[in-house]
């Protein structure tokens, strides 16, 4: 895998440096380098096209893999026509193929060969954050990766022999560009076709590269933190599992009607999700009784809901929920009255949901019915729902900053792991005794 030019970074007060990239250069590429810190200070724009500007590093790369940290700053300004490339090659002339931010900040592929084609991606970036972009060129293929995953595949009219870096921007017809600010770091070409997995673990290594000595203190960058609402739990959730049996899913349901008498259903019908006519629920010659369960462990409930099927006049008028956590059939053990209600009239189908004062830790519930409209007891369903509870705080959004680092990395090899290539000579010093020096005052 050989590189071109690798982890090339540009400095602060560069056109493509922290402030952006604000193009209003032309033609033939032109470098200032920092050799010290092996960085590029200034840099011209290239061939006959206003506003572009590239890296003419090499030449005669049918494939090519470039990579780089681009970040689209907020204050970028888009017409209809304008393209802001941010990884590309070209025959020396004309745009051959590039990756491509337009309209919407899609980005995409734009290529010369019958004529010049942007073919976007469905994937848009946010202005103000940074992103790993890459491109793989092979043969007439163009891949696009976003952060280390293929995003995007094109075909390309044709292919271009002569390919240097490009990076820049696309003008209209008239030569007028629009003001695209952005900023790159990490640039790095490859004049191989790189895998899918070296380009992930290449775009993994440049974004974990964030430590720099900034302002005189060693800082890291620390991205936007998107704004997190709070989370509910659902408590619309039935507390009953669907019931099968009177002995199903873990739960005892029961009841005191008496079976051997006409009617509808026995005690799991109140809990087998089953809604409608009379024969989905329950109905037994009695206008009172109690229909309960018992669950497998304690459950929380602060809402309990009644369902009517379709003889409304057979369901409760009069009744309490009670809570049990000591019996053992459902009719022994000590119970405590959660909700009392009176007066209570039900339509056909219709469901009534009831709030109790108070959440309540149970093991077994049950409905204990002292009158309905009529000498029967009868209706579809019976359910039980848990309280609504705040899962996680509101976190507000955190807006993107530097932070300082203060323990400094001590070693060259931790520098290197964190991204200070260029600051490593600074860690090679040692104190050293010298004569004293006397001061003299000048006017």
């Amino acid at each position: 895998m050989a590189t071109l030019f690798d982890k090339w970074t540009f400095e602060g007060s560069s056109l493509l440096g922290e402030e952006g990239c604000r193009l209003n250069v032309y033609r033939n590429p032109t470098f200032s380098m920092d050799k010290v810190k092996d960085q590029v200070k200034t840099i011209a724009t290239f061939g006959s096209q206003n506003g572009f500007i590239s890296a003419q590093r090499f030449t005669d790369n049918t494939n090519v893999t470039a990579i780089c940290a681009f970040r689209l700053n907020a204050d970028s300004i888009y017409t209809v026509h304008y393209e802001c490339q941010v990884l590309g090659i070209t025959n020396g002339t004309y745009l051959g193929s590039a990756i491509t931010v337009s309209n919407g900040n899609k980005i995409g592929v734009g290529y010369y060969g019958t004529g010049h084609v942007l073919v976007p991606s469905n994937v848009s970036i946010q202005k103000g954050k940074w992103y790993i972009i890459a491109y793989r060129k092979t043969g007439n293929v163009i891949d696009v990766f976003l952060d280390g995953q293929l995003i995007h595949t094109v075909t390309a009219h044709s292919t271009h022999a002569g390919a240097p870096f490009l990076t820049g921007q696309y003008c209209n017809s008239s030569g007028i560009h629009s003001k695209v600010n952005r900023s790159y770091v990490e640039l790095q070409v490859y004049e191989d076709t790189l895998s899918d997995q070296e380009i992930r673990i290449l775009s993994e290594g440049i974004k974990n590269k964030s430590l720099i000595l900034h302002e005189g203190k060693y800082k890291r960058w620390n991205e936007e933190v998107p704004a997190e609402p709070e989370v509910w739990s659902d408590d619309k959730i039935n507390l009953v599992t669907k019931m099968t049996s009177n002995s199903s899913g873990g739960q005892l349901a029961f009841w005191t009607y008496n079976t051997d008498k006409p009617g509808a259903g026995i005690a799991y019908n109140a809990f087998d999700y089953a809604t409608g006519g009379e024969n989905t629920g329950i109905s037994r010659r009695s206008g009172s009784g109690i229909v309960g369960i018992i669950f497998p462990k304690e459950v929380t409930v602060a809402r309990y809901e009644i369902e009517a099927h379709n003889i409304a006049k057979y369901a409760p008028r009069i009744f309490t929920i009670e809570g049990s956590n000591d019996t053992t059939s459902g009719l022994d053990g000590t119970w405590t009255t959660l909700d009392s209600r009176t007066g209570i009239f039900f339509t056909q189908y219709e469901k009534k949901s009831f709030e109790l004062s108070e959440s309540s830790t149970f093991k077994a519930l049950r409905l204990n019915t002292v009158a309905t409209n009529d000498t029967i007891t009868g209706f579809a369903e019976l359910r039980f729902f848990p309280p609504k509870l705040l899962l996680e705080e509101y976190k507000p959004k955190i807006p993107a900053h530097w932070s300082e680092i203060v323990t400094i990395p001590s070693t060259v090899k931790e520098v290197l792991e964190i991204g200070m290539e260029s600051l490593s000579t600074l860690l090679n010093r040692s104190a050293i005794e010298t004569d004293w020096i006397t001061m003299m005052k000048r006017e």
